[in-house]
C-alpha cells in the first residue's frame, strides 16, 4: 500500500491501519486461528485473539504498524496519545499480551511481550526525550526507540511478512 508516511488524517491513518491488519492476518493465521474482537476489547488495547491450532492456549494481540520506522531506523512507543488531556499511550494502556510491531516497508514484524514493552518504556522515559507527532489538532507523544534497542531489550521474536 503506497501511501505517504506523513498522511496523518483519521480516514488515511485507518486505511492503513486496517491494510496491515489484514496483511498481519494472512500472515500469523498460517500459524494460529485469529479471532477479531469486540470495540470493548479494542479500548483495552487488543486487536485480535490467536489461538493455538488445537485451541488450548490464547493470545491477546495488538497490532502497531509504522511505516516510517523503516526510513528513521526508530520505533515509536506511545507514552501520550493525547497530549491536550494528557491521556496515556499504548505503551502504558494496552492489556494485550503481546504486541506485533509491523514495518510494512521492510516487510517485517516484531512480537514482543506487551509487559517488556510497558517496562522498557518506564526506563527509556527517564532517560529519554518525547517526540510530538502532529496528529489533526493535538499531538501524540512517544519515544523514538533504535530498532536494534527495542528488539532486544523487549524479547522480539522477528518475522518476515509477504503482503
Amino acid at each position: 500500500m503506497n501511501l505517504p508516511d506523513d498522511a496523518y488524517c483519521f480516514s488515511t491513518q485507518l486505511k492503513k491501519g486496517e491494510y496491515a491488519e489484514g496483511v498481519l492476518d494472512r500472515h500469523f493465521g498460517k500459524f494460529y486461528f485469529i479471532e477479531n474482537v469486540d470495540a470493548r476489547a479494542q479500548r483495552w488495547g487488543i486487536d485480535r485473539i490467536w489461538w493455538t491450532r488445537a485451541m488450548t492456549d490464547r493470545r491477546s494481540v495488538q497490532y502497531k504498524a509504522d511505516w516510517t520506522a523503516t526510513r528513521t531506523g526508530n520505533v515509536f512507543i506511545e507514552t501520550v496519545s493525547v497530549d491536550s488531556n494528557n491521556t496515556a499511550g499504548w505503551a502504558y494502556t494496552s492489556v494485550a499480551q503481546l504486541l506485533v510491531y509491523y514495518l510494512p516497508n521492510s516487510g517485517v514484524a516484531y512480537v514482543v511481550p506487551m509487559l517488556a514493552v510497558r517496562d522498557a518504556a518506564k526506563e527509556w522515559a527517564k532517560t529519554r526525550k518525547e517526540k510530538p507527532i502532529p496528529n489533526g489538532s493535538y499531538n501524540t507523544r512517544g519515544l523514538p526507540i533504535p530498532l536494534e534497542e527495542f528488539a532486544e531489550k523487549c524479547f522480539a521474536q522477528k518475522f518476515k511478512i509477504d503482503s
